[in-house]
């Protein structure tokens, strides 16, 4: 083979190779840095987040976490509320994000919920 077969050769096994990378980073890039597609509430802290408990009041939980940026109310019953909570949100249409939420069942947490979500 000659030189300028080879050169031909490299150039497009790395324009492969970075085309690969640019359809594979929106896909593993959020598993390796969360925080790259989202948007958090503000005053919210992870390592907060991870020591709040199932059975704590949502009084406890606004004060660590400050005000979440979206709240969904469920009226269950005359005297029952369920809220959710919701401290993230997408900030792109392409990536995964960081979906974190916690719900409260008559102002005591009942769930936490953090995971990748890419809607």
């Amino acid at each position: 083979m000659n030189t300028k077969t080879n050169k031909i050769q490299k150039w497009l096994i790395g324009l492969i190779i970075v085309l690969v990378i640019l359809y594979i980073t929106p896909l593993i890039g959020p598993f390796l840095y969360p925080p790259l597609g989202t948007e958090y509430s503000e005053g919210f802290e992870k390592n907060i987040y991870n020591k709040i408990k199932i059975g704590d009041t949502k009084n406890k939980v606004d004060s660590l976490l400050g005000d979440p940026l979206l709240i969904t109310e469920f009226v269950v019953e005359k005297d029952s509320v369920h809220l959710i909570n919701w401290y993230s949100k997408n900030t792109t249409s392409f990536l995964l994000y960081q979906k974190i939420m916690i719900e409260f069942y008559n102002n005591k947490v009942v769930n936490k919920i953090c995971f990748l979500d890419g809607d």
